[in-house]
């Protein structure tokens, strides 16, 4: 999905930084459905980052790093942008919510991200310490014939320890 954003990425002078597994962990469900939220989320960062000087990670981890938790993957999308003020945390995967209206936003990529990875058995949640201190999309996907417990609200948004 990065590869497809390659020359949106150079001309806004961001850098990728990829930190991801030797072997590529397998989940199950549709190719095209997961590119879609993870094209939404990579150019949710890319709108965030600072022109020259935006870096957003992506970092995958084979399991999530909780202790009894369903085998399967975790990814990470996190950039050094705008990020999102506490108020607005637990309200941005509703539809029609957005902080870039003028911007071209409708408010339906996050809530059709969420929708997408919950019919695929996973989770996803926004973590961000405020305004201008950038942000974090953790989504979880369960291994091939697993599936998480549903997600609390409280779930998907946070501010980070």
């Amino acid at each position: 999905t990065a590869d497809l954003l390659r020359e949106r990425l150079q001309a806004r002078g961001v850098v990728i930084e990829r930190q991801l597994p030797e072997a590529a962990p397998v989940v199950s469900g549709s190719e095209g459905e997961l590119q879609q939220v993870f094209t939404n989320l990579l150019l949710n960062a890319l709108d965030a980052a600072p022109e020259q000087g935006g870096r957003i990670v992506i970092a995958i981890d084979a399991e999530p790093a909780r202790p009894g938790a369903t085998p399967g993957v975790q990814v990470r999308i996190e950039d050094n942008g705008s990020g999102i003020e506490a108020q607005h945390l637990a309200k941005v995967f509703e539809p029609f919510y957005t902080t870039k209206t003028g911007k071209g936003g409708t408010g339906l990529g996050l809530a059709i991200s969420r929708s997408i990875i919950e019919q695929h058995g996973g989770r996803i949640r926004v973590e961000s310490s405020g305004k201008d201190l950038g942000c974090r999309f953790v989504v979880e996907l369960p291994g091939p014939g697993k599936a998480f417990a549903a997600p609390s609200p409280s779930d998907t948004a946070r501010e980070p320890a």
